[in-house]
């Protein structure tokens, strides 16, 4: 679990891996083909808790992302 500061922090760090990420793809863009290798990234969040865990829950859970 993470605070709202936590998620925040969490989504900025992700911002900046898919800026350095992006700026990685330009630079190798000029090599011949056979320098390059194909390469994906995929990083996600959500909010996310166990099924099981929110029928044990005593309330609602009415918290935002």
């Amino acid at each position: 679990m993470l605070s709202t500061e936590a998620n925040a922090q969490t989504i900025d760090r992700i911002k900046s891996l898919a800026r350095e990420f992006n700026e990685l793809v330009t630079e190798s863009k000029p090599l011949p083909l056979g320098q390059n290798f194909g390469t994906s990234l995929l990083i996600a969040m959500r909010p996310w808790e166990v099924e099981g865990f929110s029928d044990l829950r005593r309330t609602k859970n009415l918290k935002s992302f």
